[in-house]
C-alpha cells in the first residue's frame, strides 16, 4: 500500500467518523429538544399543582374558620340553653315548694 493509499484510507475513515458524529449530533439535538419540551411540560404541571395546592390550603383554612365560627355559635347557644334550663328548673322547684300553685301572673 502506497503512502497515497494510506492517506486515502485515513481520509475515508475520517469522513466516515465525521458522518457518524453528524448523525450522533442530530440524535443528541433531538434528545436535547425532547428533554427541553419535557422540562417545560413538567414546569407547567408543577405550577398547576402548586396553584391547586394553594387553593386546597385556602379551602382548608376557610373550612377551619367556618368550623370555629360554627363551634363558637353552638357554644353560645348551648350556654343560652343551659341558662334557660336552669331558669325553668328554678321556676319548677319554686312551684314545687309553693305547693304547685299556678298563677297567671308568673312568667
Amino acid at each position: 500500500m502506497s503512502e497515497l493509499d494510506e492517506i486515502r484510507a485515513i481520509l475515508r475513515v475520517t469522513a466516515e467518523q465525521q458522518q457518524q458524529h453528524a448523525v450522533e449530533m442530530v440524535k443528541l439535538r433531538q434528545i436535547v429538544d425532547s428533554n427541553a419540551k419535557a422540562i417545560e411540560a413538567n414546569s407547567a404541571a408543577i405550577a398547576e399543582l402548586r396553584t391547586a395546592q394553594r387553593e386546597s390550603i385556602d379551602d382548608v383554612v376557610s373550612m377551619i374558620s367556618t368550623l370555629a365560627q360554627t363551634t363558637d355559635e353552638y357554644r353560645r347557644q348551648a350556654e343560652a340553653d343551659r341558662a334557660e334550663i336552669q331558669r325553668i328548673w328554678r321556676y319548677l322547684q319554686g312551684q314545687q315548694r309553693n305547693g304547685g300553685s299556678h298563677s297567671s301572673e308568673e312568667g
